[in-house]
């Protein structure tokens, strides 16, 4: 019977911290990097690749973990991603410029 095989580090969830982690330490180390959600290519979605996508990936069970957080007696929404990549890969991005009064007023 094989030996199961060794690893220096096991790092969960591949979202930016967890991928950057692996990436650097396997230059050195064995690395096992452990994911529970899916590849964002096998989602049919487009939203992932949509800056205000967020919008729609934040309330799919596909691509968030719908987490809930409680706040005094508010129930608060906490989205977490459940692809790899996790919340950058659900993250919005969005550009808005500034009221130049607000600047002058800083």
């Amino acid at each position: 019977m094989p030996l199961p095989p060794k690893y220096s580090f096991i790092i969960v969830g591949s979202g930016t911290a967890g991928s950057l982690l692996a990436s650097q330490l396997s230059k050195f180390s064995s690395v096992l990097l452990l994911e529970s959600g899916a590849f964002s290519s096998q989602i049919r979605t487009p939203w992932l690749s949509i800056p205000l996508g967020y919008l729609y990936t934040m309330t799919d069970r596909k691509t968030s973990w719908m987490y809930k957080t409680r706040v005094g007696e508010r129930v608060i929404d906490y989205p977490r991603g459940r692809v790899t990549g996790g919340c950058s890969a659900i993250n919005g991005m969005i550009y808005q410029r500034g009221n130049r009064g607000d600047f002058e007023e800083w």
